[in-house]
């Protein structure tokens, strides 16, 4: 038990580091990788949580740099009805199709991100306006049954040109809107109880740890190839859930 716990000590220090660097990517990458060590439905509720720590923290500190009207007029609201669908999915879906789900979603994902940066110079397309907001909606739902529509989000975002920075305060008020409406349904559900806070507290120095490390890569690291190594790591991840 003990090992266990250590390494998912790990996984939260590697994940939550690339999370504050990127404003993205800690859920899916501690989901998939903490999905050989303990059930997804006994991970949510404490990655949520944690998550919501990291949100928390990078939008008070950052919320000037937030893009307000985008968030209230594009982003959350439909992203909020995907949300819903995905939870209703989620209680009609077992553990074992949860993870091959996941393992199909995530190696899909990363494959199609690691295939668009295969050239350097290669032109992002504005996805219209419908478009945009299917790929959001469908965020939601993935959002409600995995905690992380980030992947989704992101490639409908990633085409209108913005500030890194704003990129990263506005990604992370999206996720500290929905996972606030997480942990209320996950309370309201009994999966957030004194057994899943008990659990939390050890991690938190982790989470600290990861803040760090991951204020002083977003100041220094270039975007692209962290993007490489990120959905590499993601893309074998994902295989091994498969096989």
């Amino acid at each position: 038990m003990e090992d266990t716990l250590l390494q998912l000590a790990g996984i939260i220090l590697l994940s939550f580091t690339v999370g504050t660097i990127a404003g993205f990517g800690n859920v899916i990458i501690a989901l998939t990788l903490g999905s050989h060590l303990y059930a997804i439905d006994e991970l949510l509720p404490l990655l949520v949580i944690l998550s919501t720590l990291l949100t928390s923290y990078i939008v008070i500190r950052y919320r000037s740099a937030v893009d307000w009207g985008a968030l209230t007029r594009r982003i959350v609201p439909p992203m909020i009805v995907g949300l819903g669908i995905g939870l209703i999915a989620f209680h009609a879906t077992q553990s074992p199709q949860l993870r091959t789900l996941l393992g199909i979603l995530v190696v899909a994902l990363s494959g199609r991100e690691l295939w668009s940066l295969r050239t350097i110079d290669a032109p992002d397309r504005t996805l219209s306006t419908p478009v945009q907001r299917g790929v959001l909606l469908s965020a939601g739902v993935l959002h409600g049954i995995f905690a992380t529509g980030g992947p989704l989000l992101v490639y409908a975002l990633g085409r209108a040109p913005m500030p890194k920075e704003t990129f990263r305060a506005t990604l992370s008020c999206v996720w500290l809107v929905l996972n606030g409406l997480l942990l209320i349904t996950y309370a309201a559900t009994g999966r957030v109880d004194t057994e899943v806070i008990m659990r939390v507290i050890p991690l938190l120095p982790i989470l600290l740890v990861a803040v760090a490390l991951g204020e002083w890569g977003h100041r220094r690291i270039a975007q692209r190839p962290f993007k490489i190594v990120v959905f590499t790591v993601l893309l074998l991840a994902g295989a091994a859930l498969l096989v």
